[in-house]
């Protein structure tokens, strides 16, 4: 049943974004580029060996400056606080890429292929921000200045 569910949720979300041509080739996960950001769609299931019940989604925030290494992974780990929550987005460095990715989810259950272009549409905007300034134009949670807690 979940993995109809996903299917539809992949068939619907081809169509509504003109890719129903590849939606085939969507079932066991795809990345595509969305305006320049690589996004990575997948099942997932919420319990270990579990069915197939939510849809994992990566997106690629990008590299950070060298010379920066510190401030920025401190950014990272300061957003990261205010995204705790269980269930919720979290940035973080691909062991292998070194790229900073922002993970999220969507249960299956009442989700639609516009939702899911919204949410990816979002992290998109959010990862243009971090290309832009690495979350570092801001002042942080102690000065109410929170505009890159991420909301997917």
């Amino acid at each position: 049943m979940h993995d109809d569910a996903y299917r539809n949720l992949i068939v619907d979300f081809a169509g509504l974004t003109g890719l129903e041509d590849l939606a085939y080739a969507f079932h066991d996960g795809a990345t595509l580029l969305v305006q320049g950001v690589a996004v990575t769609l997948h099942r997932g299931a919420s319990v270990i060996g579990g069915a197939c019940d939510r849809i994992d989604i990566l997106a690629d925030f990008g590299a950070f400056p060298e010379d920066r290494v510190a401030e920025v992974m401190r950014r990272l780990l300061e957003v990261n606080l205010l995204l705790s929550s269980a269930g919720t987005a979290r940035l973080g460095v691909d062991a292998d890429s070194g790229r900073v990715m922002l993970a999220w989810h969507h249960m299956l259950h009442g989700m639609s292929a516009q939702k899911l272009l919204a949410s990816v549409q979002l992290a998109v905007q959010q990862a243009f921000e971090w290309r832009g300034s690495f979350y570092l134009d801001e002042r942080g949670p102690l000065h109410g200045d929170l505009r890159h807690a991420m909301a997917v």
